[in-house]
């Protein structure tokens, strides 16, 4: 049985940040912010890849990372309000509330939708035969001899039973 080599730590060695860099980086989010709020972290971190910022992040998971860790920080230290950085994937479900009975009809009211094919002519239903005439040509050509025939054959019989049903006072169609 062969014996597993001892781990050993890598030698990749990765530059920190130094504090003023930091205090630069929070000072950039900061003014980002404070301009336009609301914001995500996302959107904050491709804000803080411009190249001509003094203390620029790498557009990678790592400088995602980074953001993330100094809004948090900044958050915490009460410089950024909760309410600035906001979290548009997670959708909460809420029930709608409403002060009185006439905030609810105002709301009703914004969301009613008029049907407008109800009122059109063009939305009736249309008869079958009207439409099986529009398209018996296209129809038609598309089915082989045999079945054209078979369907004629129906069709008039179909035909015939309703003329009787409304010779004898039934109901057509």
């Amino acid at each position: 049985m062969k014996t597993a080599e001892p781990y050993r730590a890598g030698t990749v060695k990765r530059a920190r940040r130094t504090k003023t860099q930091v205090e630069q980086l929070d000072t950039q989010i900061l003014e980002v912010l404070d301009a336009d709020h609301p914001q995500s972290v996302r959107h904050i971190l491709y804000r803080m890849t411009n190249p001509r910022l003094d203390e620029s992040v790498e557009k990678s998971d790592r400088g995602y990372r980074h953001v993330q860790a100094r809004l948090v920080k900044l958050r915490r230290a009460g410089e950024v309000p909760y309410g600035w950085i906001t979290d548009s994937t997670r959708r909460g479900f809420h029930t709608p509330t409403y002060q009185d009975e006439a905030d609810f009809l105002r709301s009703m009211k914004a969301l009613y939708r008029a049907d407008l094919w109800r009122q059109t002519v063009e939305a009736e239903a249309m008869p079958a035969d009207i439409l099986r005439r529009l398209l018996r040509s296209h129809i038609e050509a598309l089915l082989p001899d045999r079945a054209l025939a078979v369907a004629k054959a129906e069709e008039h019989s179909a035909r015939e039973y309703f003329e009787t049903l409304a010779s004898i006072g039934g109901s057509s169609r």
